[in-house]
């Protein structure tokens, strides 16, 4: 994954998505500090695509509570970003998550 990471960089190619499947690599592995890395990485290099950049947050979201962290504010950009892509099966996603965690 990060010689991926690496090589995608190099031929100077970043993309959200990129970054949200290392960030869900590592939570499932439970390197939490890795997965932020790169899940931050990839919220800051996908403002200008909203759908991808929910996508970011809500699995920092999900990190962020495996960290110890209620994950709550994460998951409410997510929610906003998917209500203004008008997405609201996603929507209604994230709020199962955060009524599992309440």
């Amino acid at each position: 994954m990060k010689k991926s990471l690496f090589d995608f960089s190099s031929a100077k190619i970043e993309e959200g998505l990129n970054y949200e499947m290392a960030g869900r690599i590592c939570r499932l592995l439970k390197l939490f500090s890795e997965s932020k890395q790169y899940l931050e990485k990839g919220i800051s290099i996908s403002s200008e695509f909203p759908v991808y950049q929910a996508a970011l947050y809500f699995e920092l979201a999900k990190t962020l509570y495996a960290m110890g962290d209620s994950g709550v504010s994460a998951a409410l950009k997510s929610i906003d970003l998917y209500n203004f892509c008008e997405c609201p099966r996603q929507i209604e996603t994230i709020k199962s998550f955060l009524d599992s965690i309440s």
